[in-house]
């Protein structure tokens, strides 16, 4: 029998990429019986809430749940959600250090909390709702944690020769050869950790100078437990941070 696993993410202003990244999370080959879904709305102003609302009311009966939370902070704008992309805009950079680090360690926390007491749940799957993941990454990532592990990410590409994880070897812009698997200091964006970690309370996301994956990792590290990344065989995925990269 398949393991339960809860697919969640804030979401912010995502009207331009919603529909094509829920259209690959449906298109993961996984029983659906076995999928429930966790969506925090924070902060938008388009109309990511009806797009969701109305996803959630077409698909909900396919899944075991289909939740979606609200929390608002009445932060400022990161333009960098609205698919503007990131490098190069000061103004972008001081938001998401001031705001939305900070924003996004408390939503994800009550992501954390929230698959704590959904006892029917063996793993939690953390993606970011501008990666349109492939078909096998559930199998590809629970293959990972079968061989006992609790902490794997997807290797994601964010189109500026860096990837989703701090190496070891602290070089960004490496892949690890011939290792796959690869223990990695840190990961993020598309991530799975088994329940031994997600309803560890003592494992938070909290704001770091790379964002607050970079805080959870550095919690579930501090009690022991590795964090590791794996190559999908089949193509890296890609972080879709303009739309016109779509």
């Amino acid at each position: 029998m398949k393991p339960n696993i809860i697919i969640a993410c804030p979401i912010r202003n995502r009207a331009w990429i919603l529909l094509e990244y829920l259209s690959h999370l449906q298109e993961l080959n996984y029983p659906k019986e076995n999928i429930a879904f966790h969506f925090l709305l924070n902060d938008s102003i388009d109309n990511t809430k009806e797009m969701l609302t109305t996803w959630k009311k077409c698909y909900e009966k396919y899944y075991r749940y289909i939740k979606i939370s609200e929390v608002n902070f009445g932060v400022p704008r990161d333009l960098g959600e609205c698919g503007n992309g990131r490098d190069g805009d000061p103004s972008i950079t001081r938001i998401r250090h001031n705001y939305t680090y900070k924003t996004l360690s408390i939503l994800r926390n009550l992501i954390l909390d929230f698959a704590t007491l959904d006892e029917t749940c063996s793993y939690l799957l953390s993606v970011d709702s501008d990666i349109l993941v492939n078909p096998e990454t559930v199998n590809d990532l629970l293959m990972v944690l079968s061989t006992n592990k609790d902490i794997v990410g997807s290797c994601i590409s964010n189109g500026n020769r860096c990837f989703n994880f701090l190496p070891l070897s602290g070089k960004r812009e490496i892949i690890p050869e011939n290792q796959n698997p690869f223990e990695v200091k840190l990961t993020g964006a598309c991530m799975m950790v088994s329940r031994k970690v997600f309803s560890n309370s003592k494992i938070r996301y909290s704001p770091e100078n790379t964002g607050e994956d970079e805080g959870f990792c550095k919690s579930a590290k501090s009690l022991g437990f590795k964090c590791y990344v794996h190559v999908d065989p089949r193509g890296i995925q890609k972080h879709i941070m303009k739309k016109e990269e779509r």
